[in-house]
């Protein structure tokens, strides 16, 4: 009885350090969300889109349902309606909900669909961080920080990928 005790003690001790340096690895969340940014803006303006890239990383399609911030009344989705001859204006996103296909990537971006942060209670300053309450029909909320870039001079237009 006791060599087996020994002898199980024995491949333990040699066992036990090859399970510990066995590589973890990564799994990722259902959703993530990558690169979210804000611009400055004049103190006089009392709105202020929000962009980033939501990945869905699940086999099921999500929807983003609404989103928040202490920083602003209320945040909306919407988008960039392009009337032609350099026209163009924003408008809300139907249903306030955005599907997020599964094992896909939505970019929220300049001239196109974006947060709309509207009666902002402070002026957003460059290198700031805004926190943001995602809010998923099929997945947990999410919280991220927007951080606030400069405003361009010019106006960005980003392709439709």
């Amino acid at each position: 009885m006791k060599h087996i005790i020994l002898t199980v003690l024995a491949i333990l001790s040699v066992a036990t350090p090859a399970f510990a340096e066995r590589p973890t690895y990564y799994r990722p969340k259902p959703i993530e969300i990558e690169n979210p940014y804000t611009l400055t803006a004049p103190k006089w303006l009392s709105a202020r889109p929000a962009y980033m890239s939501i990945v869905n990383n699940s086999d099921k399609d999500d929807v983003l349902t609404g989103a928040s911030t202490p920083f602003a009344k209320e945040v909306i989705l919407q988008y960039t309606h392009d009337y032609g001859y350099q026209v163009k204006t924003m408008r809300p996103l139907e249903n306030q909900e955005l599907k997020i296909p599964a094992q896909s990537i939505v970019h929220l971006k300049p001239g196109g669909i974006h947060l709309l942060m509207n009666d902002l209670k402070q002026p957003l300053e460059l290198g700031m961080e805004v926190p943001i309450k995602l809010e998923f029909k099929n997945s947990p909320d999410l919280y991220v920080k927007a951080i606030i870039h400069q405003q361009p001079d010019e106006p960005v237009e980003l392709n439709n990928d």
